[in-house]
């Protein structure tokens, strides 16, 4: 019988995802509701039980951490957030390897000689515009080659 390192891949991906995402989540609701009860004297004098104690922070902290993941975190933190991801993002200076790489640049690199043959046709290639056409093309061919645009 062979193993299946794919199928256990999976399956770790999906133990760390249940873990991480929700059981853990859960695990930190109850213990931050039996630790801070237990440790600190104020909530006992406040809360004549636990339950209480634990019932009051269901219905306070979860609409409370709601209105400040909208209002902070979407609102102002999350376009800085994906600003900063998408500036990590390797692909953002190097082709992409699969349709970009395969059909996207050698169509953009086609049409930008055939701009360049048609202006020559028509006797309107400058040598600026033949220039910004060469540097686009150079760039292309940088991508094309597995290069990345920014040193």
């Amino acid at each position: 019988m062979r193993l299946d390192l794919g199928w256990l891949q999976r399956r770790f991906w999906d133990f760390r995802q249940g873990h991480g995402i929700y059981l853990a989540f859960a695990l930190s609701f109850f213990s931050f509701i039996v630790i801070n009860y237990n440790l600190l004297g104020l909530f006992q004098r406040i809360f004549p039980n636990q339950l209480y104690f634990a019932l009051a922070f269901l219905m306070v902290y979860p609409p409370l951490a709601t209105i400040i993941g909208y209002k902070f975190h979407r609102k102002r933190q999350l376009p800085t957030d994906q600003e900063l991801a998408t500036l990590a993002n390797p692909f953002l200076f190097k082709a992409m390897p699969g349709k970009e790489l395969m059909l996207n640049l050698p169509i953009m690199r086609d049409t930008i000689l055939l701009r360049m043959e048609i202006a020559r046709g028509l006797n309107v290639l400058t040598p600026e515009l033949e220039e910004a056409f060469n540097k686009h093309l150079k760039l292309i061919d940088k991508l094309m080659q597995g290069e990345t645009l920014r040193n």
